[in-house]
């Protein structure tokens, strides 16, 4: 996984061979946009939730937002392998 690696031509020279490794440049093409998002919603909200209020950032809320979600798909992708599972040695 090395971006690049030396190989040697017809004569003996050696030549920089470029291996790209395209989930690096994907997770820095998510980070740069993360970023953006972050400095374009600054801006404070106001959530509600039952009987709270909490004044946040919308980028912090959004974050919070998405991190359980995908905690809460991750966990339901588990159960429904767990069953499959058991189903299959029953």
């Amino acid at each position: 996984m090395t971006m690049n690696s030396p190989s040697a031509d017809r004569n003996g020279d050696i030549e920089q061979t470029s291996d790209v490794n395209w989930k690096l440049i994907a997770a820095g093409v998510v980070a740069v946009l993360a970023f953006i998002f972050i400095l374009q919603n600054r801006n404070q909200g106001t959530i509600s939730f039952l009987f709270f209020d909490v004044t946040i950032g919308v980028w912090l809320a959004l974050l919070i937002t998405f991190v359980l979600g995908l905690v809460v798909g991750l966990l339901v992708a588990h159960v429904i392998r767990r069953r499959k599972k058991s189903d299959a040695e029953a």
